[in-house]
This record gives C-alpha cells, structure tokens and sequence, in this order.
C-alpha cells in the first residue's frame, strides 16, 4: 500500500512539473551557458549578468527544484561543454542532425518568426538584392550558429567565422569583411548599443522564415533521466504564459 501511494505521487509530480528529491542531484547545480547576445544574453567574461535566458532559467531551475550555475563562454565553447557534458543545458537551440548527437531537444518549441538581414557600411557600393548576390562577397557569420538551409547549403560562399556578434561589427567597419548575416532582432540591438546606426546599414535582401528554439539537454548530463520531468516543467511554464511575461520583460521593454 505504501509502495503504491509512492509510485503515485511521484507520477503525479511528474504530470504537474513539481520538483522531485533527486538524492545525489540536489546537491550538484544545473550548469547553463549561454553566449553574448543581448538582449537574450548579456555576459562579462564568463559571467552571465542578465537578459532573457537567464531569466526563465532561473525560474525553471526553481521549478526543478535544482542550483542554477550560469556560466558565460563563446558559442562553440558553449557547444563543446554540452557534447562533453561539463554543461547541462543551453537555450535558443535551433535543431539539427549533428547537435541531436550530443543534445536532447526539449519539447514544446517555442516557434517565433524571424528575420535573417545581411548588413553594409553605408559608404559601400556593393548591393546584395538576390541570393547569387553574395557570393563575390566575404560574408561574416558566428561560429556555431545554425542558419537557414539555402545559406547554409550554398558551399558557394565565402564565409568567415567570428566567436561575438561585437566582433562582427567591428570587422564590418574596419574592412574586413563586406557583410554579416544575423538575426535581425539581436544586430539590430547591438548596433543601437553600441551607437554605430550612422555608419551601417542593411541590403535590400534578407531571409525570413518560422524559428524554432528549444531547450537542450547534454545527452552526458547527469540530469539526462529527467528529460520527460523536464519537459513537463517547461510545458508548464509555456502555458502559464510564464515566459511570455519574461519576453515582455527582458526584450520588448
């Protein structure tokens, strides 16, 4: 009897995203990391100082009944903890066939629409208006970002690899790239921050599609057999508009 009121409770604490006693786990923190994209994530050295991210998952971690420990890093060292499994979780990961090696991809999604824009000096006199445009140009990307399938395929390109969005930016003015792809919403922040709207602007041609970020989970992670209770906590979360509010908050404020 005492047995089947256990095996009941911890079912329905399951069903509702309550936190479990996880023996040993409780006493080990859910490592996060995050890159440099504000306003999703603002990090200083290896120390995340705020922004989206952080914000929902201190409240998941809460919910987990787990630590948080933050840890900042450059994007595909952020992906390199979480396939050797130093890191347990990572946001805003766009799914593909090599990241599902090393990552569970938490479901429910969240599915936003987004811009990609390919960004100029204004002095400059190239023009990107079509796909086929770019490939006479040195384009700019992030090391470690998944991008649309048409510019990813196109081993046309020329492409040239930079750990910060910062980064690219400061190659763009000083010559040495002719352009940069990134999501519109986080250039477009970063070039007001860092008050540089007078000298770049954005080619005719950009790319929009439906994204979906989801939440990671190393396959390494000691917390991996909580995946289901995880994603239970995260649903939750999703329709108590919880990270919605969170949005509204950190990034449409």
């Amino acid at each position: 009897m005492i047995r089947y009121l256990c095996v009941t409770i911890y079912l329905c604490s399951l069903s509702l995203g309550l936190p479990l006693s996880a023996d040993p786990m409780s006493t080990r923190p859910l490592v996060f990391v995050t890159a440099d994209w504000p306003p999703f994530s603002r990090v200083k050295g290896s120390e995340v100082v705020g922004g989206f991210e952080l914000a929902v998952m201190q409240e998941f971690a809460k919910r987990a009944g787990l630590r948080l420990e933050a840890k900042g890093c450059p994007w595909k060292r952020c992906l390199f903890m979480l396939h050797s499994g130093q890191a347990d979780m990572a946001m805003s990961l766009v799914y593909s066939t090599e990241r599902a090696k090393f990552l569970y991809f938490l479901q429910p999604a969240n599915e936003s629409p987004t811009t990609w824009s390919y960004y100029r000096q204004k002095n400059s006199t190239q023009r990107v208006e079509a796909h086929s445009d770019l490939r006479s140009l040195k384009i700019g990307v992030r090391s470690g970002y998944v991008y649309y399938e048409k510019f990813a395929n196109d081993h046309a390109l020329n492409t040239y690899g930079v750990e910060s969005s910062e980064q690219l930016i400061h190659m763009l003015l000083s010559g040495r790239i002719d352009t940069f792809i990134h999501r519109e919403i986080l250039a477009d922040y970063l070039i007001d921050k860092l008050q540089v709207g007078d000298r770049i602007e954005k080619h005719d041609y950009k790319h929009s599609d439906v994204s979906f970020d989801h939440l990671g989970l190393s396959r390494l992670s000691p917390f991996a057999d909580q995946l289901f209770h995880f994603e239970r906590i995260l649903e939750n979360m999703q329709n108590e508009g919880v990270i919605a509010k969170i949005y509204a908050q950190e990034v449409d404020h």
